[in-house]
């Protein structure tokens, strides 16, 4: 029965978007999308290259006087899931896999919290949560689809971390983090940074029997793997860079859009229709929950790693306006990425985990209204439901 609930809730949010799933998606403002602009070319050039000369291109003549179309991550050609979508007509295989893939996140985020031992009904309010985040969907209408494919992987990467024995995880972990950087290379780093940070916290909290040897020699390994797995994008890639603008970035053109300081507001007052990058909005109820968790010691030391990464992700999308933006972007990989405000999906991940948390301590507790907390996060509940009720309207 409740198996059949969690698939009901995951099912309706998504019925509006199948029922069009024959239609390209524009966020509210937008007049392009990389969707229709960059993936779909790419995807007609491919299936070209098949059917007509019966192989796969690696060269594309179609811009800059050729360049190596092998190169391009963005090209989809050695990421297997994503190939699926070249089955059907577009754009409904396009939009068949982005919903597969919010499927498999969601079906990763449940399985997580549930390794942390919330309860089912915590567990699936967390994951509906990842299905429904405004992030998601905001990079969704801006036709963001490979960052969507790698970012729904980044629960089970967690989840085979926290449940199997070390001799096993690492061949999973590496497998993982290589489909990540197939799927969007970009989201590896961001990736491999989560990952490499909760392992050491696992050895600080689980694990310090063993020695930090043993830890540094586990992340290689993965590391190493992921690398393996992936150079057949990622030699190309880097040969690509050398030869191209990107590798001569510099700190104003990696920190483009990077989130103004003013919107911070929109953690609990929702934007509609605003910039994809700037998108912070996780939902009034789970901004609440995290209110909660937060003031509860139990909940906070239990989600400590969480609200670590919740702060570190926050305050690096603001890009150049801090001071130590600039040592961050030069680090190896992350010196070839732009648009800080990535990093905070991984920021929405930790704030729904830290809300499930909260919601698990809430149903346990037999007198609900004795916390104060739940007093003070009903004000910000009422006033998102309110605003955004009347920017609706004015819309």
């Amino acid at each position: 029965m409740r198996r059949r609930i969690f698939v009901l809730l995951i099912l309706i949010p998504l019925l509006p978007w199948l029922i069009m799933a024959n239609h390209f998606f524009y966020g509210r403002f937008n007049e392009y999308s990389d969707l229709t602009v960059s993936h779909l070319p790419n995807a007609i050039y491919l299936l070209g290259g098949l059917n007509e000369y019966h192989r796969i291109p690696f060269w594309s003549d179609l811009i800059f006087g050729g360049y190596p179309f092998a190169a391009n991550p963005l090209a989809g050609l050695w990421y297997p899931p994503g190939w699926v979508a070249y089955v059907f007509p577009q754009p409904l295989g396009f939009n068949l896999v982005v919903f597969l893939h919010l499927l498999w996140g969601t079906l990763g985020m449940k399985r997580l919290l549930e390794s942390f031992r919330l309860n089912r009904f915590a567990s699936m309010f967390g994951a509906v949560g990842f299905l429904i985040m405004p992030k998601l969907f905001a990079h969704l209408f801006a036709g963001h689809i490979t960052l969507i494919y790698a970012v729904c992987w980044t629960p089970w990467l967690i989840l085979n971390q926290n449940v199997n024995r070390r001799n096993s995880r690492w061949l999973l972990n590496g497998a993982i983090l290589g489909l990540i950087a197939l799927a969007d290379v970009r989201w590896l780093a961001y990736a491999s940074l989560l990952w490499i940070g909760y392992c050491l916290y696992q050895y600080f909290q689980k694990e310090r029997k063993l020695s930090i040897k043993i830890t540094a020699v586990e992340i290689f390994a993965v590391l190493s793997l992921a690398i393996l797995l992936s150079a057949v994008l990622l030699i190309p890639l880097v040969q690509y860079v050398e030869l191209s603008t990107r590798g001569s970035m510099g700190q104003g053109d990696a920190a483009v859009n990077s989130l103004p300081i003013e919107e911070i507001f929109g953690l609990w007052i929702p934007d509609f229709g605003g910039f994809a990058e700037w998108v912070l909005y996780p939902g009034a109820v789970f901004f609440c929950l995290a209110v909660y968790s937060l003031v509860i010691p139990e909940i906070r030391k239990t989600t400590v790693f969480w609200w670590i990464v919740f702060s570190i992700s926050l305050v690096l999308s603001f890009g150049d306006s801090l001071p130590i933006y600039g040592a961050v972007s030069s680090l190896p990989g992350m010196d070839l990425l732009r648009v800080p405000t990535r990093f905070y999906f991984l920021a929405g991940q930790a704030l729904l985990i830290i809300a499930a948390h909260g919601l698990d301590d809430l149903m346990q507790r037999k007198d609900v209204f004795r916390p104060d907390p739940v007093f003070f996060m009903t004000p910000f509940l009422a006033f998102s439901g309110f605003f955004g009720l009347g920017f609706y309207l004015l819309l």
